[in-house]
C-alpha cells in the first residue's frame, strides 16, 4: 500500500507515463511544447504540477542525472518520450523554475521501451517488493524485537507537550 501513494511509487508513475504519451501525441500532431505544457498546466487552475516534473520540497532531482549516466554507459537510445520529456524540461526550466524528476524521466524511458502505463505499473510495484525483501533480509538477521534502530521508550523528547485536541461532537 506504501507503494499505491499519490506523491510516490506506482501511482504518480502510472500518471508521469500517460501524461509524457499523451504530450507526444500531441506532439505529433503540431502542438509545441510550450502549448502542451501550457494545456496541462489549465487542467491545474494554471498550476504548473505536471507530474513527472518538480518536487514538492526540493527543486532539482539528482536521481536524473544518475540515469542519465547509465543509459549512456549502457547506450540506451534517447527516444521521442525522452526528447520531449527533455524538451518539456527546459521549458519548465525557463518559465516555471521546476524540472525533470525521477518520475518524469522513468516515464519517458519506459514509454521508450513501449510499456503502455498499465504495464508500467505492474512493473514498478517490484520496487515496492525489493525494497520489502531488503527490509526483511536486514530484520532477519538481528535479535528478535529488534526490527527498529531505537524503542519508542529509548527516545528522550523534549519538546514541546501535547497539545489539547477538542472533543468531536
Amino acid at each position: 500500500m506504501a507503494g499505491d501513494s499519490k506523491l510516490y511509487g506506482q501511482k504518480p508513475l502510472l500518471k508521469g507515463v500517460t501524461f509524457i504519451q499523451a504530450a507526444l501525441k500531441q506532439k505529433k500532431t503540431g502542438f509545441t511544447t510550450l502549448e502542451i505544457i501550457e494545456k496541462e498546466c489549465k487542467k491545474n487552475r494554471g498550476n504548473p504540477s505536471i507530474m513527472g516534473y518538480a518536487r514538492p520540497l526540493a527543486k532539482g532531482d539528482e536521481r536524473v542525472e544518475i540515469l542519465k549516466q547509465y543509459n549512456k554507459e549502457s547506450s540506451i537510445v534517447t527516444g521521442d518520450h525522452l526528447r520531449l520529456a527533455n524538451e518539456i524540461d527546459q521549458v519548465m526550466i525557463e518559465k516555471y523554475n521546476e524540472s525533470i524528476n525521477i518520475n518524469g524521466y522513468a516515464s519517458a524511458i519506459m514509454s521508450d521501451f513501449g510499456f503502455t502505463p498499465q504495464e508500467t505499473y505492474q512493473i514498478s510495484t517490484l520496487l515496492t517488493a525489493s525494497g520489502i525483501i531488503a527490509c526483511y533480509l536486514d530484520a532477519n538477521e538481528r535479535p528478535p524485537e529488534s526490527f527498529l534502530p531505537l524503542r519508542c521508550d529509548d527516545i528522550d523528547y523534549q519538546g514541546p507537550p501535547p497539545r489539547e485536541v477538542p472533543d468531536r461532537e
